[in-house]
């Protein structure tokens, strides 16, 4: 499981998206003014996605116990560290709610998508097993 393909993979989504993105925003709803609301919640959902892949492979050679633990910390801080931003992004910044939100939801389930693949593929997981 190398960390560059992933890296990869998610950024060649991230960079679609973000094309998907501008032009569902300029051309479908005409409002090119929250295309940086848009980005915001992408770049959100690739950070967290790359930080939790980071602490999943740098676990996979630990013990059980230690690896759940890094898995579940990691899910608790990645998680207020994700709403941290979003408040920050929200209250001080003050990008469009609507946008950043659902950018940030449908990217983070894709990136969630990419993960579980790339890790039942790299550890010989198969279904039904």
């Amino acid at each position: 499981m190398k960390f560059g393909q992933y890296f990869s993979i998610n950024v060649i989504f991230f960079l679609l998206a973000v094309v998907f993105s501008w032009v569902f925003l300029k051309f479908l709803f005409h409002r090119p003014w929250d295309f940086g609301s848009s980005v915001a919640g992408l770049v959100l959902a690739l950070g967290n996605s790359l930080l939790g892949f980071a602490l999943i492979r740098w676990g996979m050679n630990k013990s059980q116990q230690l690896f759940f633990m890094i898995l579940v910390g990691g899910m608790i801080f990645r998680f207020l560290l994700l709403f941290s931003l979003l408040f920050v992004l929200i209250i001080a910044v003050h990008l469009a709610l609507l946008p950043l939100i659902i950018s940030l939801l449908i990217a983070y389930v894709i990136f969630l998508i990419i993960e579980i693949w790339f890790v039942n593929k790299n550890t010989g997981m198969v279904a039904g097993e």
